[in-house]
């Protein structure tokens, strides 16, 4: 009989390599993180963000949707700043005139901590694939998982792993081209 296994698409994305086609533009970042590690992870434009979800599972997040979030977050913040000075301004004026004696200290600044799987964006649920995978290997992984998109990774140590790349199941189809021979 013949055998499925090597048609043509098969046999082309087993020469084509994961390392060769992933996407580097990422930063990778807990579920709960500050704002202050959001504002930093984002100075280098990446394009996606790798979240690690509580549960030890990874999301994929348009770094967009992260920025238009983080954005948001920041107006609030302002607005929210804004009314509490305005608050302890009359606070302040009051407690001056009924004690001369009792300081207080100042309340410590703390920096609000972001949910990132509570923010409106697309995310894409994620499975991992080795560094030295084919293209072929992603293909299979992204209909096994049942995902539409794999991260790439390489222990470092044991029981450590590094994130070197983002696959999409489009870049998986993208890099299937038909040759032309003359």
């Amino acid at each position: 009989g013949l055998d499925y296994r090597n048609d043509p698409l098969s046999q082309s994305l087993r020469h084509i390599a994961v390392a060769g086609v992933m996407n580097r533009s990422f930063v990778e970042l807990d579920e709960e993180t500050s704002l202050d590690d959001i504002k930093t992870a984002l100075t280098d434009t990446p394009q996606w963000v790798i979240i690690r979800t509580i549960d030890d599972k990874r999301v994929l997040l348009p770094a967009t949707d992260l920025a238009r979030a983080l954005e948001i977050a920041v107006a609030e913040i302002a607005e929210e700043n804004q009314r509490s000075a305005a608050k302890e301004a009359d606070l302040t004026a009051n407690t001056a005139l009924e004690s001369e004696t009792g300081e207080q200290e100042p309340e410590e600044s703390q920096q609000p901590i972001i949910n990132l799987m509570e923010i409106p964006a697309q995310r894409l649920t994620l499975a991992d694939l080795h560094l030295q995978a084919t293209m072929h290997e992603a293909r299979s992984a992204l209909d096994r998982h049942g995902v539409d998109a794999l991260y790439v990774k390489r222990p470092i140590a044991p029981m450590t792993d590094r994130t070197f790349g983002v696959i999409l199941r489009s870049d998986v189809e993208g890099s299937y081209r038909v040759r032309h021979y003359r």
